[in-house]
This record gives C-alpha cells, structure tokens and sequence, in this order.
C-alpha cells in the first residue's frame, strides 16, 4: 500500500502527523496558518494543504468516533415563542463506539461474575469490586432473553458557571459498565464519551422551568436507550472488538451527579433522601426508611399535580419507562462531596486539592485533643474510619460490617455536638443521612471508585473547559461540538495508524480447522483458493493444470493459526543505475565507481 492510500484522507504521512500535532497541541488555526506562510515552509515539508483550513477539512473526512452531532429544538405550551436548544448525540451509537472499540477489545467484559473469598459460595463470602461482580447485573442477567448480553449504562452529568460572563454549560457523559473502572476513569482513555450539552439556566429563572427543561431534554437524548433496552421489542446486534456479533441489552443502571443534581434527576424535595422515605426532620434517625422506588414517586407526582393546580408542572420524568431501571437505586454514593468536601471547607478554605484534604484528615483527630470531650473525639474517629472504609477498591462482607459498625458509633456519640450547641436541634443533614445507604449501593452498583463524581470532573477539562477555550466566545455550542468531534477524530485516526503498523508475532487462533476458517470469515471459496496458491508454489515441472489442482480431494494438513491482520513490507535492493557516458568519464578519471543506489 504506498504511502498516500495508507494515510488517506491526507495525502502522506507527514500531513498526518502535522495534523495530529497541530490537533493534539492545541495550537490555533491563526497560529498555524502564521507558521505556514513562512517562506519554504509548506514546499520544504511537502505539505498538501498551504493553510489550516485544508488541514482541518481532511481531518473531518475522518469518521466520526461515537457518530454525529445533533440539535433539538424544545418549546414549552406557557411560553410557546421561546425555544430552548439541546445538542446531543444518538446514545446507541455512543454506546456501540465503546463496544466496537478495538483498543477496549481485551478489557470488555461481557457476563457477570460472582466472586468469594473461600471455597465457600455463599452471599456471606462474596467479594464487591467491578460492576460486573454486584447484584444488579447479575440479576438483570436472568431478566433479558436467553443468550443476551448486559451493558450496564452509567450517566454523569454536572452545571458548570464558571466562564466568562453569564455563559454556561451543562455536559452529559455516557460510559459502559463493561469496561474496568481503571480505564473509566483515566481522560486518556477515552472510555467515557460526552453525549450532550444541555441548556443550563442560570439562578434568575423558576426551579420548576428547570425541571420540565432538563427531563424534557434528557428524554430526548436518552430515547434510543429506552427503545434499545426494552425486553420484548429492544436488544440490538452490536459488534465488539474482537469482531464477534452479540445481542446487547443497554440498561440504565447508575447516575452519577451532586445532591443538587439527584434531586433534579429523582424529582426529590431539596433536604430529603433520594433513596427512601424519611422525611427531612427524620434523617437525623440511624435507620433508613422504606425504599423508595418508581412507581411511589410518580404517584406522590401524581397526587401533587390532580389535588395542587397543576402546581406539578405536568413533568414527565425521563426514566419513566426505562426497562428494568428503578431511578432511585441509580442514585450513588458521592465521595466527591458528600465525604471529602463540605459546603464551608475547613476554617474557609478554598479551592482545597483532594489531596489536602487527605493531609487534612490523617491530623484532624489529634488536633481535636484537649479541645473536645471523649465523646466528641469517638464520633470523629467513626466517621474517618467510615470515610476510609467507603473508599476500599474492594469490599467483603466484613469490611462492609466495619463501615455499619463505625456508623452506629457515630450515631450513638453525634449528641454531643447538639449539646454543646455547635448544630441545630437534630443533624438532619441530608449528607450524613446517605451513610447509611452506603453499604447496599457497593452490593448492588460496586465498590464507590466504580462511581466517584470526581472521576467525571477531571473530564470536565478535556470535554468542557478546553472546548470552550478553544470557541469565540459566541454561540459556542457548535463550535464547541466540531473540537470535540475533530479530537475523537484525531484519537480514533492515532489508534487505526498504530493498529495498521504493528503485527503480532503469534497467531490471535492456533488450529483452526479449514472449514472453521471458511465458515466464519465468509469466504466459501477459501479451500479452492488456497489449493490454487499451493500449486502456483510449486516448481513449474510440478505444477498442474488448475482443473487438476481443484480436484485435489484432501490437502495434507487440516488445521492452520490464524492472524487477523498482517502487512507486506517492501525489502529495498541495491540496483545499478545507468549513468550518462560522461558520468562513467568523470568517475574514471576521479578513481571512482558508479553510485548504488536504495530502489
């Protein structure tokens, strides 16, 4: 394959490699156009395109990683004239480019696995640590048809502000419980893809617009979810890395978010739990309450909106409907903020890393001694202890007991800080309330690394911050959507180049039968094929006629390994050029011979 066909949409390889720099580095279009008018510059390095508009239209014939961009205009029947624009991508499709991943192809995992401690295989020896080792797939496993495949879908999204002037935005992310929690949360990998920007209204407008927006919005970017999943008409054909064809079940199964944002997604009063049903002067109890579940909220929704004016809205949930989804079990645990940070930080610090907070705490009890009773002192240490404990890569039904058992001498000494009047009456604090769902959330979604919303804002960076950087400033969104689509592009293209460049020095199938090989790549006319090659090997006094060769009945060897790919490499000879006469003169009398030459 020369050079051009094997770097096409760009003409050579250095024109991708140019791109990929440019692309990579974050350098401007002015920048780069600045460096391409220098004199020779573009003629010297043989580029094909003389500005970055050339470069940027070959890098868009490139693709698209996790498919198209698309806009949604939403209106509302109490203000009919005002329209509200959502950019999205189809969520199928983003689902589809993580399961097709080449790169993710060794790290899916594809059926549930129940892991013990002991030889022992009982609930009581079971071991919590990637998603596909907790309760909720391996029961929504025996729920989908026979022969097919889960993948659980984890949703994150958060409101960001803080741009210049009033601007702002309101990312959603999309990745698989298939992958490894390691690799969800590393940027580089990009195993999580942003699946929308949302329209994110500022503090001025009404909490209840706010609502019908965002389920509105995130009924539409999720719809193709909802149709996959459904267990009598859904199941879609999905093709993994490894090439083989199975019948997946997209499940919304986690949504990762701050209280603020749980509240919005459950349609939860601000100040209760999500999770059950204490009321919000009943949190400060050491018990939950009854689980709340679907169908309970959507008839409190119900009865608010037939006995209150419409004071309801007339909101439709996005996840009503959701197969085998109960939204209140997708709310998770947030260490982020429920654990490590609180609204006032610590003597008002500000801007506090994760990692001082850390330092923080290793001398945050002993720096209590002297100042604080005993009883203060044992219910710090409890919740330390507990903070530790919920953030274990890997939990065991001991562990998950210490996490009760610190928790119960929180509760037991958490009067203390009432009596000396440092809190209000009771701590009905909504976030200390969440402890006591912790244990059942690591037993039915993992360990709370699979979930932590501090994973997600490090993707912020990449999917949000430096989009908008690299926008005017005006109607950023598109602007915002083509640098993110051109860096995917850019990725994908990076990872194919690799892939094409390098060959596994052992076979991906060893033995394979010849009819196997026919069978599953499709080729019927593999065996014939390969009978005709044989002979052409042959000296040309052994060869026989092609008809000869076809009736061969069996060939000597049965079984051959396999490779999936390979690539032909041209072995350079040394060739004697002709030279002119006067060449071959001047080299005489100089002493010297003709020159060999790399063919």
């Amino acid at each position: 394959m020369n050079d051009g066909k094997c770097y096409h949409p760009f003409a050579s390889q250095l024109d991708w490699e140019i791109a990929q720099w440019a692309v990579t580095e974050k350098i401007s279009q002015k920048a780069l156009d600045r460096l391409l008018k220098v004199p020779q510059v573009q003629q010297k390095l043989g580029l094909s395109y003389e500005k970055s508009r050339g470069m940027l239209k070959c890098i868009d014939e490139i693709p698209e990683r996790c498919g198209k961009w698309w806009t949604k205009q939403l209106s509302f029947h109490d203000k009919p004239g005002e329209h509200f624009t959502v950019y999205h991508r189809d969520s199928v499709e983003a689902i589809k480019a993580l399961w097709g991943d080449p790169a993710f192809a060794e790290h899916l995992v594809y059926k549930p696995q129940k892991l013990f401690r002991g030889a022992e295989q009982t609930e009581n020896n079971c071991i919590y640590s990637e998603m596909w080792t907790t309760g909720f797939w391996n029961a929504v496993q025996h729920a989908i048809p026979v022969g097919g495949t889960v993948c659980p879908v984890i949703i994150a999204s958060d409101n960001l502000t803080r741009f210049s002037g009033n601007k702002s935005v309101y990312p959603v992310y999309l990745t698989i419980g298939n992958l490894p929690k390691a690799l969800r949360r590393k940027p580089s990998a990009w195993a999580c893809v942003l699946i929308a920007y949302l329209l994110a209204l500022q503090k001025k407008d009404l909490k209840l617009q706010t609502y019908e927006i965002f389920h509105c919005s995130m009924a539409h970017v999720l719809e193709p979810l909802k149709s996959a999943g459904n267990l009598k008409t859904g199941g879609i054909e999905m093709v993994g890395g490894d090439g083989n064809v199975r019948k997946v079940y997209p499940l919304l199964c986690t949504y990762v978010a701050d209280y603020p944002k749980q509240c919005l997604v459950t349609c939860t009063k601000y100040g209760t739990c999500l999770k059950c049903q204490r009321k919000a002067n009943d949190l400060g109890l050491a018990s939950a309450g009854d689980s709340q579940t679907v169908l309970w909220t959507l008839g409190i929704m119900k009865e608010a909106h037939d006995t209150s004016h419409n004071v309801a809205g007339g909101i439709e949930p996005f996840w009503k409907d959701f197969p085998l989804t109960d939204i209140h079990d997708c709310i998770t645990p947030d260490i982020l903020h429920q654990l490590c940070h609180f609204k006032k930080g610590i003597a008002d610090f500000s801007q506090v890393t994760g990692t001082e907070h850390k330092h923080i705490a290793r001398i945050l009890l002993a720096s209590l001694t002297g100042k604080v009773d005993q009883r203060g002192i044992v219910a710090c240490k409890a919740l330390l202890n507990f903070i530790h404990l919920a953030q274990y890569p890997s939990h065991d039904e001991d562990t998950l007991g210490y996490m009760d058992l610190e928790l119960n001498v929180w509760h037991k000494n958490k009067a203390y800080f009432v009596e000396q009047q440092t809190t209000k009456d009771q701590i009905n604090i909504p976030k200390f309330h969440s402890l006591l769902h912790y244990v059942n959330s690591i037993k039915w979604l993992g360990t709370t690394d699979n979930y932590n919303t501090e994973a997600f804002e490090c993707f912020h960076i990449d999917m949000a911050k430096e989009a908008w950087d690299a926008t005017n400033k005006r109607d950023h969104f598109p602007q915002m959507t083509q640098w993110l689509s051109r860096q995917e592009k850019i990725l994908s293209f990076d990872f194919y180049r690799n892939w094409i460049n390098s060959t596994t020095k052992h076979p991906q199938e060893t033995k394979k039968s010849l009819n196997a090989i026919a069978n599953s790549h499709n080729a019927p006319g593999f065996i014939p094929a390969l009978k005709l090659y044989l002979n052409s090997l042959l000296p040309k006094e052994g060869q026989v006629t092609k008809a000869e060769a076809l009736s061969i009945g069996c060939l000597s060897f049965t079984l051959l390994d396999v490779w999936h790919h390979f690539k032909f490499t041209h072995v350079p000879k040394e060739i004697v050029r002709t030279a002119p006469s006067s060449i071959k003169k001047n080299s005489k009398s100089k002493g010297r011979s003709p020159k060999l030459a790399q063919g």
